[in-house]
């Protein structure tokens, strides 16, 4: 019968049958929450009161109405920017001491009712389930209270039936299609590579580093298209190279040279002839094309022979043409007399910068003695003095080229030797005179004077030598560019030489391995013998991986069974409960 009271009256009316629901609510979620009761029970009451204002009968029936409404308030609190409700409308004033005792009533309790897990229905405990609260409270991290292995074992023991339904159905059928699948033989021929003992294109022998590379280059050869057609023409099958390669497995033998290579086939026969023909085919198939290579690599290296022999003409003959156009004997002479003058021009040089150095400390001293009025009106200005010195000077000069013309036993020397002797007493003496006989002024004078005839002969011995050096420093030049293009023809003729002998010896090594059958000398250990029993099918592994895959989907399928089963009848006891406080 619809409901003819006015709009707020039948919402307030709907609101007060429904505030059990509400509590029941609050009673659900209240274990999660930190606030307590006071803030869920307000938000649930809003939600209810906006519910029953909104409801129409076209909708269905209010209950189902107001807990969509309550339950998404209620966890509307949970997050973490939720701000609780601190007030009620004044339309729900009067409902307020029922709520605040409410409120008293789950907090004078002394527990938080929990939400109800899946294995303990309502139905199950008094009072729709309000135990105390150590029963559902969480554990502390990392302890176990045996909640987990309860609730897997409750599935099991509702839900065993289905779950080994599910495994033997799935052991059954992969058991038939085990049964059912075709049988398949293995044969399998072992061969060595030869790769200890072989030897490369180039005819030397292989390095050890490359021999996993090589043992490489060997799978993939085994597996190759042009092996793979040329095995398939053999034996007249009619499959491509693609599906014959998944018939053939290929392996090394642990950490020999050695390698196994299995075919399966429907029959053993048919299995034992695929692995030994496409190890024979394998085998000319490397011989014929490492054969080519040898030869192509013995073709190239002869080709470098001949090259290498022109270059090392052609540098034979530049050395010699050098060698007779030019005297490197001579250059080492001259080389050695440039070494000479440059040694006796240092000599020179030393001696006159201490000359020069003796007329400076000489000059100073006179300069002390020119501060003396006297000294310096009848010594430093007197002609005979001067004369006296210029005759010594003079003197000097001429036995200096006397002696580099005539030697120093010519009478000329012994003359000037006597002039000299003679002039340099007239300088004493005309010092002396001058001075007024001071013996510590004529020194000077006379020191000064002898310091300047060192001076210029000294001089006149570094201009000579510079003019020689002058003269010998293109020529040693020369010599040096001469010494330095003869040695750099001996290095090339030296080089040229090397490469020919080392390329001569390579030649021989390619040589030997063209001639030969095959570069790594590759050999059948073991044929394939057809097999006595078909290859193993793994049905026990396949079985037990379809047990174990059927388990884990058998436990899914009734852990949401039922999950489902748990909400339908905790909803259905909720609206028991509803239906009797509202006849109550």
């Amino acid at each position: 019968m619809k409901d003819r009271r006015p709009p707020i009256e039948a919402a307030l009316a709907r609101f007060e049958n429904n505030l059990p629901l509400l509590r029941l609510l609050v009673e659900r979620v209240l274990p999660g929450y930190p606030g307590g009761p006071r803030p869920l029970v307000l938000a649930g009451a809003l939600a209810l009161y906006q519910a029953a204002l909104s409801w129409i009968e076209a909708e269905g029936p209010f209950g189902e109405a107001a807990e969509n409404a309550i339950q998404p308030a209620l966890l509307a609190l949970f997050q973490p920017q939720a701000i609780p409700p601190v007030a009620l409308p004044p339309e729900l004033t009067p409902f307020g001491d029922r709520l605040d005792e409410m409120v008293r009533t789950l907090e004078a309790r002394g527990m938080q009712p929990g939400l109800m897990p899946y294995y303990a229905p309502l139905a199950h405990a008094s009072g729709y389930g309000l135990r105390p609260y150590e029963e559902f409270a969480s554990p502390p991290p990392g302890a176990n209270d045996g909640r987990l292995w309860l609730a897997l074992s409750n599935i099991l023991r509702r839900r065993w039936p289905l779950i080994l339904s599910i495994v033997l159905a799935t052991d059954l059928a992969v058991g038939v299609l085990s049964a059912r699948a075709p049988k398949t033989f293995k044969a399998t021929t072992t061969i060595n590579t030869g790769i200890a003992s072989g030897q490369s294109v180039s005819g030397t022998a292989i390095d050890w580093f490359k021999a996993g590379a090589l043992m490489g280059n060997l799978t993939e050869m085994l597996q190759s298209r042009s092996v793979l057609e040329r095995t398939s023409s053999k034996l007249n099958l009619a499959t491509t190279p693609e599906k014959l390669a998944k018939r053939l497995d290929v392996e090394k033998v642990g950490q020999t040279d050695m390698m196994r290579i299995s075919a399966t086939a429907k029959t053993p026969q048919e299995a034992a002839d695929l692995a030994n023909t496409h190890t024979r085919e394998f085998i000319q198939f490397y011989q014929q094309s490492q054969g080519s290579d040898a030869r192509n690599a013995d073709a190239f290296i002869a080709q470098q022979v001949q090259e290498s022999a022109k270059r090392l003409r052609g540098a034979e003959e530049k050395l010699k043409a050098f060698k007779s156009t030019n005297v490197p004997e001579a250059q080492t002479t001259i080389a050695v007399q440039l070494a000479e003058l440059r040694a006796q021009k240092g000599e020179v040089e030393r001696a006159l910068s201490a000359a020069q150095s003796g007329l400076s400390t000489v000059e100073h001293e006179i300069q002390q003695l020119k501060k003396d009025p006297m000294f310096a009106a009848t010594v430093q200005d007197a002609p005979e003095v001067e004369t006296a010195g210029d005759r010594l000077k003079t003197l000097k000069q001429n036995l200096d080229d006397a002696r580099s013309l005539y030697g120093d036993k010519s009478p000329v020397v012994k003359e000037l030797k006597n002039q000299i002797a003679r002039a340099s007493g007239t300088v004493r003496s005309t010092t002396a005179k001058v001075a007024a006989a001071d013996p510590s002024r004529a020194g000077a004078a006379e020191r000064r004077i002898a310091l300047k005839v060192e001076i210029a002969q000294q001089q006149a011995k570094l201009s000579s030598l510079n003019r020689a050096i002058a003269d010998l420093e293109p020529k040693a030049r020369t010599a040096s560019v001469t010494d330095v293009t003869y040695k750099e023809l001996q290095r090339e003729v030296a080089l040229r030489e090397a490469d020919y002998q080392r390329l001569s010896e390579r030649a021989s090594q390619t040589r030997l391995a063209a001639n030969g059958a095959s570069v790594l000398p590759i050999t059948i250990v073991d044929w394939a013998e057809p097999p006595i029993k078909p290859e193993n099918a793994k049905t026990l592994l396949k079985l037990a991986l379809g047990s174990l895959m059927a388990s884990i989907f058998g436990f899914v399928l009734a852990y949401i069974l039922e999950a489902r089963a748990s909400a339908l009848s905790a909803h259905e006891l909720v609206e028991a409960r509803l239906d009797q406080e509202r006849s109550a």
